[in-house]
């Protein structure tokens, strides 16, 4: 990438000054409009991989952010501004200039994935270098994430962080693919679709490994990172779900969806674990005989979940189950009747 023009870099560290750390509403309006437009120019390339790079005064020693109090503010708007671009200005660079920066991207995702950055850098980084990845129609994106994966557990909380940013990079795969932001070809996103769908069974085994992980090595030295990458796995898991067309005989014989279920009794994964529930029953019909392994796992546990959720109704005062707005519910007037028969 070329350097950005020299009088560029004062005047956006004086917008950015005016918009998160001033207090004149109208000179934040201005600042927040000329950010805008400089997000849709050409210049913007430049001048985002210059920031994530280390070249601007904002933060010469990444991922340190102590060069000004607008650091961490630069870094975010470039992150930004590089998914901004690359979702909807990819024509404007060449195949080879595509290429070139979707190794720039990594570089930087490598770098900004340390602790005390803010968390829109790296996610808005792993979602850049995923829409790089589908325009470029890249086969190594599964192999690095696999790499990142694979790397010294002597510092287990910096082991949990950078492995919860590979999670999500993996997670922004299938949704890149099949962004309505993103601006590539069909036949790209059919491409990467395949290459997704027939790596499926692998990445539900890195995925239930790493969970594996987290619950019995990290977890005794870094209960937080172990909980971020558990909740990252879950999320991952819901995005695959989502997006891509996994065998359905390969996800019913896969003990991280098995987990979902039982990690509903977990509140800091209630939430998490019910997107991935809830994908499969979207996803998959029942009435279809290659879903059969699945409904035979699914539907049993649903029903558990069913029963769970009627006792607990049970428990409640007839008020609060009767009555729903003031307008009392003729069902369960009903179920009431049965349980006290």
């Amino acid at each position: 990438m070329a350097s950005p023009p020299d009088a560029l870099v004062p005047v956006l560290a004086e917008n950015l000054r005016s918009l998160y750390l001033g207090t004149d509403d109208a000179a934040r309006r201005r600042a927040d409009h000329f950010l805008q437009k400089i997000q849709r120019g050409p210049e913007s390339w430049a001048l985002a991989d210059a920031i994530l790079g280390g070249r601007t005064p904002f933060a010469p020693n990444p991922p340190n952010l102590d060069a000004d109090a607008v650091s961490p503010h630069a870094v975010t708007f470039a992150s930004m501004t590089l998914h901004c671009k690359v979702s909807g200005d990819l024509h404007e660079l060449s195949g080879d200039q595509a290429s070139a920066l979707r190794q720039a991207a990594l570089a930087h995702l490598d770098t900004w994935s340390a602790q005390n950055v803010p968390i829109a850098v790296p996610k808005k980084l792993c979602l850049a270098v995923a829409a790089l990845a589908v325009s470029t129609s890249w086969e190594g994106a599964l192999p690095h994430v696999q790499n990142s994966l694979q790397g010294s557990d002597a510092d287990v909380d910096k082991a949990c962080r950078t492995r919860a940013v590979a999670v999500e990079l993996l997670a922004a795969l299938p949704e890149q693919c099949f962004s309505k932001q993103f601006n590539v070809p069909l036949s790209r996103r059919e491409h990467f679709n395949r290459y997704l769908r027939d790596a499926s069974s692998g990445v539900l085994d890195v995925l239930t490994s790493l969970v594996g992980w987290a619950s019995s090595t990290a977890r005794a030295s870094s209960p937080s990172g172990a909980d971020r990458l558990t909740v990252a796995a879950f999320e991952c898991l819901s995005a695959w779900i989502s997006f891509c067309d996994i065998p359905p005989e390969k996800l019913a014989s896969s003990p991280l969806f098995a987990g979902a279920f039982d990690a509903l009794d977990h509140p800091s994964l209630f939430e998490v674990a019910t997107d991935v529930v809830v994908e499969s029953l979207r996803r998959f019909d029942c009435r279809d005989p290659r879903c059969a392994p699945l409904i035979g796992l699914v539907a049993p546990r649903i029903m558990v979940l069913a029963c769970v959720e009627i006792n607990q109704c049970v428990g409640c005062t007839p008020s609060s189950r009767r009555r729903v707005d003031g307008v009392e519910d003729a069902a369960t007037i009903q179920h009431e009747r049965v349980v006290k028969f």
